[in-house]
C-alpha cells in the first residue's frame, strides 16, 4: 500500500488537515484509505428509520430541537467564574435563530486560558455525556474559529517532524495557547431538559477550576 498515492482524502483518513496553509498530511498505511468509520450493525434500522420518519412531525422536532438549542445556549452563556470571566466561548450564532441543534465551543478558565477539549472529552466520557471533541471534519472552519493562521501551520508542522515522522501531540504543543479544536454538543429529536440540566451540572464542573497544560506537553528529548 505504501506505493499506492491517493490524490484526494476524507475524513478519518488523514493526520492534520489545513486550509489555510493548503497542505494535509495522511493517516499511515490502509487508514489512509478508509473514510469515516463504516457502521455495518446500523445497516439494517435504514428502512425502520425512514418509516419513522414518515410517521413523525418534522416540523414539531425542529420546534423542539430549537427550544432546546435555545435554553441551552442561554444557560452556556451564563456560567461565570466567580471573577465573572465566562466559562463557555461558543463559536457561532449566541441564539437558535440562525443555527442548527449544533452547538461548538470551548471551556475557559478564569484566567481565560483553554482547558484541552480532550479533557473536556474524556470527563464527560465518565459521566456517560456524549460530546464530540476536534475540527469536526471542518479543518477551514476550526482554523478561521480558533484563529490559526498558515503561519501558525506551517510553523507547527516542522516542529513535530521528526526524522521524517510527524507527531500530531507535538504538533498541539506547538501552537502554545490556541486550541487546535473544540467541543461539540448535538440536540436532537430524543434529547430532553433532563439531559440539558446533567450535561450544564457537567459544565459547571469547570467554574473557578485552573486550565491544566496540554496532556501532551512534557519534557522533550
Amino acid at each position: 500500500m505504501r506505493k499506492l498515492v491517493r490524490p484526494w482524502f476524507g475524513g478519518g483518513a488523514v493526520r492534520l488537515v489545513s486550509t489555510k496553509a493548503d497542505l494535509h498530511i495522511l493517516a499511515e498505511d490502509h487508514e489512509a484509505f478508509e473514510d469515516g468509520t463504516p457502521n455495518y450493525l446500523s445497516f439494517p434500522a435504514i428502512s425502520l428509520g425512514l418509516r419513522l420518519m414518515e410517521e413523525l412531525d418534522v416540523d414539531r422536532i425542529h420546534r423542539w430541537v430549537m427550544a432546546l438549542t435555545g435554553y441551552l445556549l442561554e444557560e452556556m452563556q451564563a456560567l461565570k467564574h466567580s471573577n465573572g470571566a465566562p466559562l463557555v466561548r461558543i463559536y457561532g450564532p449566541k441564539d437558535a435563530s440562525s443555527r442548527g441543534g449544533a452547538i461548538a465551543f470551548n471551556l475557559m478558565d478564569r484566567d481565560g486560558v483553554c482547558f484541552p477539549y480532550q479533557l473536556v472529552e474524556e470527563e464527560a466520557n465518565q459521566r456517560a455525556i456524549s460530546i464530540r471533541a476536534g475540527c469536526f471534519c471542518n479543518p477551514g472552519a476550526g482554523e478561521f474559529s480558533l484563529d490559526i493562521t498558515a503561519k501558525d501551520v506551517r510553523r507547527c508542522v516542522k516542529a513535530a517532524s521528526v526524522d521524517g515522522a510527524f507527531d500530531v501531540n507535538r504538533y498541539h504543543d506547538c501552537l502554545g495557547s490556541k486550541p487546535s479544536g473544540a467541543v461539540r454538543a448535538s440536540l436532537g429529536m430524543v434529547t430532553s431538559f433532563e439531559d440539558i440540566a446533567r450535561f450544564l451540572t457537567f459544565l459547571g464542573s469547570y467554574l473557578d477550576r485552573a486550565a491544566p497544560p496540554s496532556p501532551h506537553s512534557g519534557p522533550r528529548s
